[in-house]
């Protein structure tokens, strides 16, 4: 049976903060004096784990997801992120690169080793780490998306539509225009409900990301 995400998860925590230790000692034998020292952690925040239907929705609302059929609605995600000096800190990357480039590489270079070591994908359902993306600590499981036709997808459409269309909250643009599974299904609601359509707020596709 394989490994669930929560267990594969922990084990690249495992094996990638074994790794900075080892490096950290390196460091310390050459008489090299750290500004950082690099961790991950497996997030306990609830967002970061499974996710309902209407979660998902106020995520997208929220600027923090640009879809509704992510992982997290299948129990099939979570969030490794960064700590400096046993610190949670988002910007890790852009911190490390202002104090030392190695440290920078390094811990790109970790973090994709233990990520691939357990066949973790990223937000966009491919096999690298994504440093410099929206979303870099998203770990997902392989094939773990449902069918666009999924109850719990259209569920998480109809939640948005209703939020955006008659409830006056303002519109995730980038989800609407880059989401096609939501720009058809919008665009149907729209045409049925074109009151609610014509009362909508527009923008709001950027969001605060909360903390792991």
């Amino acid at each position: 049976m394989a490994d669930d995400i929560e267990t594969l998860c922990k084990k690249m925590v495992a094996d990638a903060n074994a790794q900075f230790l080892k490096y950290e000692q390196e460091k310390t034998k050459q008489g090299i004096k750290s500004t950082y020292k690099m961790s991950v952690f497996l997030s306990g925040n609830p967002v970061s784990k499974s996710r309902t239907p209407e979660e998902q929705a106020t995520e997208v609302l929220a600027g923090r997801s640009w879809t509704c059929n992510g992982s997290h609605m299948t129990d099939s995600a979570r969030h490794v992120a960064p700590k400096l000096n046993g610190k949670y800190e988002d910007d890790a990357l852009t911190k490390l690169k202002k104090v030392s480039q190695d440290d920078h590489d390094k811990f790109i270079e970790v973090y994709r080793s233990a990520m691939k070591k357990q066949g973790l994908r990223n937000y966009k359902t491919g096999a690298d780490f994504l440093p410099t993306s929206s979303d870099p600590w998203h770990m997902e499981l392989k094939d773990s998306r449902m069918p666009n036709s999924d109850p719990r997808v259209q569920k998480c459409l109809c939640a948005y539509a209703k939020a955006t269309r008659e409830d006056g909250h303002a519109r995730n643009d980038q989800f609407e225009a880059n989401d096609p599974t939501a720009k058809k299904f919008l665009e149907d609601y729209d045409k049925k409900h074109p009151k609610a359509e014509a009362g909508g707020a527009a923008g709001g596709e950027s969001g605060p990301k909360p903390s792991p």
